[in-house]
């Protein structure tokens, strides 16, 4: 469905040819604190008509003037791009430059040719292009609400700034611009075929200035490649929601306890151990490519969007460890919660309860309790399970036709269910780490059942013992002999700071290790 944005009541334009761009009609009558506010729409004939050519600006009988700007000539060269990625291009950016440089509200939409062809001259051949839509929401730490959308489809390219009836400061329309990039770059993964996603950047905005941000989008044509997305920010949690035709996934992060974050060196590693094990699962599972290849990218955005911990080497205890040295034997994210879940599919018409499926889910949970110099105590666990199903040929590289011929029956239907758990516990007394562990166990469940010309020939379970294993992560930890440096007494002090910071990374990266990280 194609949105009209109105306004102002707007001011028809007609193009000359090739089509010229007009983005500006500012209402002369308006109060000081009210902001201008947009509307043209290109291209089309009417009978109160306002023409220009290029260098010239336009009035109309009531006062309101018209003059060619970059974001219009910038829209006028997109809309004629064949793809999505070209009608974006370098729109989002130029769409927050123009709210930093005006602020305030401003529509604009040019047709395609296939919606300008008129008397008689046909309209390019060829598929209708699907609606697609993405818009920032800004709220300002003052309440303001902006919106930016833009929008594509059959008819033509369309854009809007909605600032409503606020005036936003300069602060706020600078923090807004500081998103260009961000946003530029969300849009261009978004436009992409298939769609990617590229959305940390935009969590990172000036928090002093802007509340929360997020972004809605609903791109791709009508088929594999369709795909809507939420994206929500603020100073605290993380969201995102990604729906294809094959499924959905849901992440969600709690970033409003840095006390728990790793360093930068740390969070890369526990991310990349997660994507690993998410690659195993959708092996394992013969889940989706593209929809677990949204998640993966999600995953590591969301939890890229939020600061680290800097080790330090000056703030020691009274025996000369790490004050936050505990931090190094966390996993070093932020606690989430995360799942991926494909539409069931019944691909044997004969036995319409076997459906292929895939269902994964894994979570982190901090506890925390006592005081931070004293007696500090915490508890992380880590979960994650995996539900799948699907059928696979009983012959290697043999395709299956499974239909309510008996003739065609012959396949093997897999069951998958896997289950993995692991906990962290730490614990201080009188301000010194007095304990520090590691527990892990894990299940894996295989049901295959074999099928010859639709009778059941064969079923095996593999379902090993539960698997449990603890580490004393104090062995690590006096391992890594983080004393060694402030006891070097020939050292220059700057030198010894930079070894006990090395070597509390080391350690972290063992304990990665040690977990599967």
């Amino acid at each position: 469905m194609t949105k009209t944005f109105v306004h102002t009541p707007p001011l028809v334009i007609a193009p000359q040819a090739p089509a010229v761009g007009v983005s500006r009609v500012t209402a002369v009558n308006r109060g000081p604190d009210i902001p201008a506010s947009t509307s043209v729409t290109l291209g089309q004939q009417a009978a109160n008509v306002l023409t220009y050519s290029p260098g010239t600006v336009a009035a109309n009988a009531t006062g309101q003037v018209a003059e060619p700007d970059a974001l219009s000539s910038l829209m006028s060269d997109n809309v004629r791009a064949a793809s999505l990625t070209g009608q974006f291009k370098g729109l989002a950016a130029a769409l927050l430059g123009r709210l930093q440089a005006d602020g305030g509200n401003y529509s604009l939409s040019i047709p395609s040719a296939r919606a300008a062809a008129v008397d008689g001259i046909a309209a390019p051949q060829g598929p209708a292009r699907a609606d697609n839509a993405i818009s920032l929401r800004i709220t300002t730490a003052s309440g303001a609400q902006v919106t930016v959308t833009l929008e594509s489809n059959e008819k033509g390219l369309g854009v809007q700034i909605d600032v409503g009836d606020a005036k936003l400061s300069e602060a706020e329309r600078n923090a807004i611009a500081g998103l260009s990039k961000s946003f530029q770059e969300a849009v261009d993964g978004l436009a992409a075929v298939p769609p990617k996603l590229a959305l940390g950047a935009l969590a990172k905005f000036d928090s002093g200035v802007l509340a929360a941000v997020s972004l809605q989008a609903s791109v791709g044509a009508e088929g594999p490649d369709r795909v809507s997305f939420n994206f929500q920010a603020d100073a605290g949690q993380r969201s995102l929601t990604v729906k294809t035709v094959a499924g959905s996934a849901q992440i969600s992060v709690d970033a409003s306890n840095p006390a728990q974050f790793g360093s930068a060196q740390q969070q890369s590693a526990a991310i990349a151990n997660y994507l690993s094990r998410f690659d195993s699962a959708q092996k394992r599972g013969e889940g989706d490519a593209n929809l677990m290849a949204l998640f993966k990218s999600g995953f590591a955005d969301l939890h890229k969007s939020y600061g680290d911990w800097a080790p330090q080497g000056k703030t020691t205890t009274r025996l000369g460890l790490p004050a936050d040295v505990h931090r190094t034997l966390l996993s070093g994210l932020a606690d989430f919660s995360a799942s991926i879940n494909q539409t069931p599919i019944a691909s044997n018409p004969l036995q319409p309860r076997e459906l292929d499926s895939f269902s994964y889910e894994t979570s982190q949970n901090t506890r925390a309790s006592g005081s931070p110099r004293l007696d500090l105590a915490i508890s992380q666990q880590q979960q994650s399970s995996l539900a799948a199903s699907y059928h696979r040929a009983l012959t290697p590289g043999q395709q299956l036709n499974l239909t309510t011929d008996p003739e065609t029956q012959n396949y093997a239907f897999h069951q998958i269910r896997d289950n993995s758990h692991n906990q962290t516990d730490i614990a201080y007394a009188d301000g010194e780490l007095a304990k520090a562990s590691f527990t892990e166990s894990s299940t894996m469940s295989t049901r295959v059942s074999k099928f010859i010309k639709g009778k059941l020939v064969d079923q095996s379970s593999i379902t090993p013992t539960t698997q449990t294993r603890t580490q004393d992560l104090m062995t690590l930890l006096r391992a890594a002999d983080l004393k060694a440096p402030l006891e070097d007494t020939r050292t220059p002090r700057d030198q010894i700071e930079a070894a006990l910071i090395r070597k509390q990374e080391d350690l972290a990266q063992a304990v990665a290790r040690l977990r599967g990280e």
